[in-house]
């Protein structure tokens, strides 16, 4: 403790003796140094830290900007699982109708295809209506059975069709 006394005594002592404009040019340069000394410890480092947070954040952007068409996409092509098997089943039933065909069963497949059971349909009104489908409606058959019905020249299809 002595010691840091005595230094400032010194320094007192050595301040005292020198004249007013070595004092004033003693001053400026100290401020001077200590601006500096702020710029370059304090806002120098914050500005480089600033601009790198900035170019991250442009990077994190620009991954995002490609992120979110291809979230949309999917999103559209989930949400339209739903309304692709509603306009499937409308396709088929209208295509049925028209083809004097009616469907004993229908269940929506997770993959936007569907199952279908017919009973008691004539060989060549099946045979037309397959033909509608794919070349028509551009409708996949992914599988298909056919039994004989029970009704003599009338056959039981088992189907599941897919659109393309």
């Amino acid at each position: 403790m002595a010691l840091f006394e005595s230094q400032i005594n010194r320094i007192k002592d050595d301040w005292q003796e020198r004249s007013d404009s070595e004092k004033k040019i003693i001053t400026v340069v100290g401020v001077l140094m200590l601006i500096f000394a702020v710029y370059f410890l304090l806002v120098e480092p914050i500005e480089v830290y600033k601009e790198k947070q900035y170019r991250l954040l442009s990077a994190e952007n620009n991954r995002y900007s490609r992120v979110i068409p291809l979230v949309e996409r999917i999103q559209s092509r989930s949400s339209n699982s739903g309304q692709l098997s509603e306009g499937l089943a409308k396709l088929i039933d209208d295509s049925l109708q028209k083809n004097g065909l009616t469907m004993r069963g229908f269940q929506p497949g997770k993959n936007n295809d569907v199952r279908l059971r017919l009973s008691d349909v004539p060989y060549e009104s099946l045979v037309q209506w397959l033909h509608d489908l794919e070349y028509e409606h551009n409708v996949v058959i992914e599988e298909m059975s056919v039994s004989p019905s029970k009704e003599t020249n009338l056959l039981l299809v088992n189907i599941r069709v897919k659109k393309g």
